[in-house]
């Protein structure tokens, strides 16, 4: 007998819709700040932190992708749950880096406030939103189990 933890899940439709988009946010989360808006080293001899910021996302990033693959591929409820808490978390942190721990350069018409920051409140806000639906489910699903068991006189 499997014990709750390893309940496994009503379908792999509902891995897929919730594990695809969490992996393809968290790419654009870790490649876009950096490679496609190029946020620079530094620029007329000024350290800027758009640079600090992208090198943030990167790590943010590359942690939703793994926390994504986690939930995909999770055959328990239970890691799903953790992999979406995981993944909700650093969504937090890749939206805090740009407007409340490193910030962004000091002009306001630069492409780090114009194009990277509307596109990191996106992405992260879908990632919790993802998150969020992920984790509910999970422990639907868990609750749902235990009152299998409870029933069943186990």
């Amino acid at each position: 007998m499997a014990s709750v933890g390893d309940v496994r899940p009503d379908s792999k439709t509902g891995r897929n819709i919730l594990g695809v988009p969490i992996l393809v946010i968290g790419v654009a989360i870790a490649v876009v700040p950096r490679l496609v808006y190029q946020a620079f080293e530094s620029m007329d001899g000024m350290v800027m932190q758009c640079y600090a910021t992208a090198n943030a996302e990167i790590a943010v990033g590359a942690a939703i992708v793994i926390f994504g693959g986690l939930y995909f591929f999770a055959k328990s409820a239970t890691l799903r749950l953790t992999a979406s808490l995981l993944a909700l978390l650093s969504a937090v942190f890749a939206l805090l880096f740009p407007t409340a721990l490193t910030g962004l350069c000091g002009d306001a018409h630069m492409a780090c406030h114009t194009l990277t920051l509307p596109m990191l409140i996106a992405s992260s806000s879908l990632i919790i939103l993802f998150s969020l639906i992920g984790a509910a489910l999970s422990v639907r699903t868990l609750l749902r189990a235990t009152r299998e068991r409870r029933a069943s006189g186990l």
